[in-house]
């Protein structure tokens, strides 16, 4: 079970994300192996956020990777490709 597995917790999360971003609705839209989609619509527009299921992830291919270090790699690549026109 992974720790946003929890109704609780996961209910948790997405009354702090309202909080922070400063947004009423926030909808899951999508639920993949190691994360929750949501998405909200932010004064620029629509925002889709993306949450780990986990802060570590621990499987038989992957032994404590840091979701941090995956969601910053993601990034990079995305700003990658931003820059690039792709």
């Amino acid at each position: 079970m992974h720790e946003l597995d929890d109704e609780n917790t996961l209910a948790k999360v997405i009354a702090s994300l309202k909080e922070q971003l400063g947004v009423q609705d926030i909808k899951k839209i999508a639920v993949g192996n190691e994360f929750y989609i949501f998405k909200t619509v932010y004064k620029s527009g629509p925002v889709i956020i993306k949450v780990p299921k986990d802060r570590v992830f621990s499987n038989v291919n992957d032994a404590h990777i840091d979701s941090r270090v995956l969601l910053d790699q993601e990034f990079a690549l995305m700003r990658h490709v931003t820059e690039s026109g792709i």
